[in-house]
C-alpha cells in the first residue's frame, strides 16, 4: 500500500533533514554574529554571517512547509487507501461475525480507529530517521 508513496516519503524526510540543517546553520551563524559583535568586529566584517542568518532563517520555514504539505499529503492518501481497503475486509465479516455490533457503532470504532493513525508518518516513522541523518551528517563534519 505505501510502496507507491515510498519516493513522497523520502522527499518529506529529506525536507525534514535539510529543516534541521537550515535550524543548525542558523544557529551557528547567529553565535558567529554574537561572539564577532561581543569582541567589536568591524560590521562589514559581519555582512557574509548577517546574509546567512537571513538565509537559514528563511529557508528553514520553506523547508519546514515543504516537509508539513508533503507528509500530510502522503499520510492522507494512505489513509484513504487504509479507509477503504479495511472496509473492503470488514464487508465481509459483518454478516456472520458481528451480530452483537450495531453498524453505527462498528463504524464509529473502525473511524476512531483509523483516525489513531493520523499522525504515525510525520511522529513516528520520519523523525527516527531524520535523527539518524542528522547524527551521521554531525559526526562527520566533526
Amino acid at each position: 500500500m505505501a510502496t507507491q508513496y515510498k519516493f513522497w516519503m523520502i522527499l518529506a524526510a529529506l525536507m525534514s533533514f535539510l529543516t534541521v540543517g537550515s535550524g543548525i546553520g542558523l544557529m551557528m551563524t547567529s553565535s558567529f554574529i554574537i561572539a564577532s559583535a561581543a569582541i567589536q568586529t568591524p560590521i562589514y566584517q559581519l555582512q557574509v554571517a548577517i546574509v546567512g542568518v537571513r538565509f537559514f532563517g528563511i529557508s528553514r520555514g520553506v523547508f519546514r512547509y515543504l516537509e508539513r504539505y508533503i507528509s500530510h499529503e502522503v499520510t492522507f492518501k494512505l489513509l484513504a487507501k487504509f479507509r477503504v481497503w479495511f472496509f473492503k475486509s470488514l464487508e465481509v465479516l459483518i454478516p456472520s461475525k458481528k451480530k452483537d455490533l450495531t453498524s453505527g457503532d462498528l463504524l464509529s470504532r473502525s473511524i476512531e480507529d483509523i483516525e489513531s493513525l493520523e499522525h504515525i508518518f510525520v511522529r513516528v516513522i520520519s523523525p527516527p530517521f531524520v535523527f539518524v541523518a542528522v547524527a551521521i551528517l554531525m559526526f562527520t563534519l566533526l
